[in-house]
């Protein structure tokens, strides 16, 4: 007959091995955090009570949609002689397909 060899170490060696990686491996990436340089840091020191009011008087009327909004009565590429239907903005973004149908009695 053939004798078994016996097997060394256990499941609580394993858990202590696995316990000494995971805290390596977990020092290993707070070393790396720390070291590395943050990001969005304002690094110019702090801001000027006059240029915050400047930003927010700026940014008070400021529009993001200034730029593709079609106002009234503007000529386009799309004019009504052309032929080209457009579909995009109109009244209140809902497309000019649908700002005709608004208007329609």
């Amino acid at each position: 007959m053939h004798m078994k060899k016996q097997q060394r170490g256990g499941t609580v060696v394993g858990f202590i091995l696995g316990v000494i990686v995971g805290l390596g491996g977990a020092l290993a990436v707070a070393v790396y955090v720390t070291k590395v340089p943050v990001p969005f840091l304002n690094k110019n020191g702090t801001r000027a009570p006059d240029q915050d009011a400047a930003e927010a008087k700026r940014n008070k009327d400021w529009d993001p949609n200034a730029a593709v909004r079609q106002e009234p009565g503007a000529t386009g590429d799309a004019g009504a002689g052309s032929g080209a239907r457009s579909h995009t903005g109109g009244a209140h973004g809902r497309g000019a397909c649908a700002a005709r149908r608004a208007r329609q009695p």
